[in-house]
């Protein structure tokens, strides 16, 4: 199962692009310029070798005017980051931020959508145990193993209001192999269990394996 939590959007650079180019020397300075204060002619000649990718921070979404959206960005690295919320404003302009103040809000890649909430909810966790179907047994679920996908931010719970991270916790870098579920709940016949999130990057599940422990009929 794929989920794509936001729709993208080809940007539109607004303003003459930048561009990153690995020189072949050049001069060391503690601390670092500002651009204001390098002076060209401590560089050598650009000779061969490095490559120039265009970067931006302003995009033009003349079709979400007012709308907040939800952004991901994606550097020169390769290396995605989710940004401030931002709203667009009267001029379908939208610049990229971010609280961390060491960061860089310049993308090589930008995806733009509105937010919302993707839920996924299983059908029940009825399985054949020795004692026979656990179909309307008094049950408990001591841990669900749950294979994703390159997934990232994920989170699982009875419902969307109580969620928790997964073991290990899907929020620093695409995941793909096992993550274990442990739910907090006790004895019952019901078996809610959900996976949520809201943010802009993506929930591929492969599969979904609880382990059970029945009591009763």
């Amino acid at each position: 199962m794929s989920i794509s939590p936001s729709a993208s959007k080809s940007p539109s650079a607004s303003k003459s692009p930048s561009a990153s180019i690995s020189p072949s020397a050049s001069p060391s300075a503690t601390p670092s310029p500002t651009p204001s204060e390098v002076a060209g002619s401590g560089y050598t000649p650009y000779e061969s070798g490095g490559t120039a990718q265009q970067v931006e921070n302003e995009f033009t979404l003349s079709h979400l005017i007012g709308e907040t959206v939800t952004i991901l960005g994606t550097d020169v690295d390769g290396v995605s980051t989710v940004f401030d919320d931002e709203v667009v404003d009267s001029d379908g302009i939208i610049n990229i931020t971010s609280e961390d103040p060491h960061a860089h809000n310049f993308v090589n890649q930008a995806q733009f959508g509105l937010k919302y909430r993707y839920i996924y909810k299983p059908m029940r966790f009825d399985v054949i145990t020795q004692g026979g179907t656990s179909k309307g047994s008094i049950k408990r679920f001591s841990e669900v193993v749950v294979s994703f996908y390159k997934t990232l931010g994920a989170k699982y719970g009875e419902n969307t209001d109580n969620l928790h991270d997964f073991n290990p916790s899907l929020g620093t870098t695409l995941f793909t192999g096992d993550a274990i579920a442990d739910p907090d709940g006790g004895f019952g016949v019901e078996d809610d269990f959900v996976i949520s999130d809201n943010g802009p990057m993506p929930c591929v599940i492969r599969a979904i394996i609880p382990r059970v422990e029945k009591t009763g009929r």
